[in-house]
Formats: C-alpha cells, sequence, structure tokens
C-alpha cells in the first residue's frame, strides 16, 4: 500500500499521494485551486474596469437604446447603470421619439433579435402611446409568437385583430398566446367572440385548460352574465411616493403577517395595505402574496 503525505500548506490536515506531490508541489488539490481562485480574484481586482456607456449621453433615445442592448458578460468590466431610471426615460420621450423607438424595436424584430424588440414594445406600451402597428404585425406573421407580455397589443389595430382571430381558429401551437392576445385587445369584436365561444364551444376548446372566455382575466376583464365586458380593475390610479409623514398607517408595503398561504404553506405578505378613505374609496383594500423563488 502506498504510503500518503501530508499536504505542505500548515494549515491543512489532508494528505496525498506521492505522485500528486510531484504534480502539484506538495500540495492537496483543494489548496491548489484555493490557491488559483486567490490568483484569478487578485487579477481581476488589479484589471477590472468601470466602463460609464451613458458618460455625455442626455439624448434619451440613445440612453435607451444602450439600456437595451444585450451585453456579453465580461468579469474584467463593471458597466455603469443608467443614471435615469428606464421608466422616466420612456416617460421623457416626446412622440417623435417613442416612434423612433417603435421603429427601431421592429427593425430589431425584422433582424432576428426578438428578445431584444419585445422588451423595447413592451416598455412603449406601457409607458408611451407610440404606435406599434407595424411592430404588432411583423410579430403576428411570426411562425411562434410566444412571449413574457401580450400587454404591446391592447392598442392592436384591426387588422391585426382580425388575423388573430382567423388564426386562433387554425393555429394549435400558437392558441394560447393568440387567446391572451385578444385577450388584451378586448374591444367590442372580441368580447362578441368571447361571449359566442362561451355559448357556442369551439371544437378546439378541449386543447386548452380553460374556456376560452376565461382568458379575458390576463388582461383584467371578464364577461358578465349578459356577454358585456366588466372590468377587473380600478379605473383610478395614484402614483405611490415614498414621504415622511410620520404615520405608517394609512398606506403599509410589504407588512409580514405571521400566517402561511393553505396551498403551497409559504410565508403570507401584505404586498399592499391600504385604508381606502385616505384615497377615497370605500372599504377596504389588501394584496396578499407569497414569496417567488
Amino acid at each position: 500500500m502506498t504510503d500518503r503525505i501530508p499536504c505542505k500548506n500548515p494549515t491543512c490536515t489532508s494528505t496525498i499521494l506521492p505522485q500528486t506531490a510531484v504534480r502539484t508541489g506538495g500540495y492537496c488539490m483543494p489548496c491548489v485551486q484555493a490557491q488559483k481562485k486567490r490568483e484569478h480574484d487578485e487579477y481581476i481586482r488589479n484589471n477590472k474596469k468601470i466602463v460609464n456607456a451613458f458618460a455625455g449621453l442626455n439624448d434619451p433615445v440613445a440612453m435607451l437604446k444602450l439600456v437595451h442592448q444585450p451585453r456579453k458578460f465580461d468579469v474584467l468590466i463593471d458597466w455603469t447603470p443608467c443614471p435615469v431610471p428606464t421608466d422616466l426615460l420612456y416617460q421623457q420621450l416626446s412622440p417623435d421619439q417613442a416612434q423612433q423607438m417603435a421603429d427601431y424595436a421592429t427593425e430589431r424584430f425584422v433582424s432576428g433579435e426578438y428578445q431584444h424588440a419585445q422588451e423595447i414594445c413592451l416598455c412603449l406600451a406601457a409607458f408611451t402611446q407610440a404606435n406599434l402597428d407595424a411592430y404588432l404585425r411583423e410579430w403576428i406573421s411570426y411562425n411562434d409568437l410566444d412571449s413574457y407580455s401580450c400587454l404591446p397589443f391592447h392598442r392592436a389595430p384591426t387588422d391585426v385583430r382580425d388575423a388573430l382571430l382567423k388564426q386562433v381558429e387554425i393555429d394549435a401551437d400558437n392558441r394560447n398566446f393568440i387567446l391572451q392576445c385578444l385577450a388584451w385587445i378586448g374591444d367590442d369584436i372580441v368580447i362578441e367572440h368571447f361571449s359566442q365561444w362561451r355559448k357556442n364551444p369551439p371544437p378546439w376548446r378541449s386543447s386548452l385548460y380553460i374556456a376560452p372566455e376565461e382568458y379575458a382575466h390576463v388582461a383584467g376583464w371578464e364577461l358578465t352574465a349578459e356577454g358585456q365586458r366588466r372590468n377587473l380593475y380600478l379605473s383610478q390610479c395614484f402614483h405611490l411616493e415614498k414621504k415622511s409623514t410620520g404615520s405608517s398607517e394609512v398606506f403599509l408595503v410589504a407588512g409580514e403577517r405571521g400566517d402561511t398561504c393553505p396551498n403551497c404553506a409559504l410565508p403570507l405578505t401584505n404586498l399592499f395595505d391600504i385604508e381606502p378613505k385616505a384615497i377615497g374609496l370605500n372599504g377596504n383594500a389588501r394584496l396578499v402574496m407569497t414569496p417567488t423563488y
């Protein structure tokens, strides 16, 4: 049996084979790897650069293009974040600038940068009134319609709506996404189709996990018993600002509860706990959630 020898590191209690000692200079592999990591970390500390791509920029369009530009990870570069929050940059856009970003998103989509384009389009839909018609027409012509959000379709043109209503009948692969898009469009024609599908389920109903009309919930509305649209949200919005009022009773954010969800057993949190009379409403308002992992 080959005798093992102690590692040369005086703080290490490991033993190694003689042939390993020849290869590593007398150190065990964990010590060798720890030394390589220290050398690697030291090299990074000595050579890392801070790069501020936003230095000298004040054009919101140019800044937003940089915000959305995919960057290849480089351990030797620390990218300085944009000095202006993305939502504020979009809100600063003039109508012409917003349209420039919409055209840019369309160009990126056509060139195959689908995720890049979808991120921009989603922000434009959320924070501007840019015309996204050209982008949406390109989007629905693409074979794989899936996306992480259908929100941009909430102001789609009628030709896009009509194309989706035709496609949903034949496109089994994208049907789930198409129904979500239609829900976000949510105009009288879509409401009529959802109502008809509830009365007379289409042949493809069995391919869905939920009824077609229930996709309306994705966009925050539902069909009434009479087949009309009923919104499931308040039409009046309030901007949330943190202020030192000396009182935290009117509006509490992320408050601990101490109980757990009866379904998943995760701890519950009051995401928002509002005293409605403070904002001119009646009743109670509390939004409860579990953490995501």
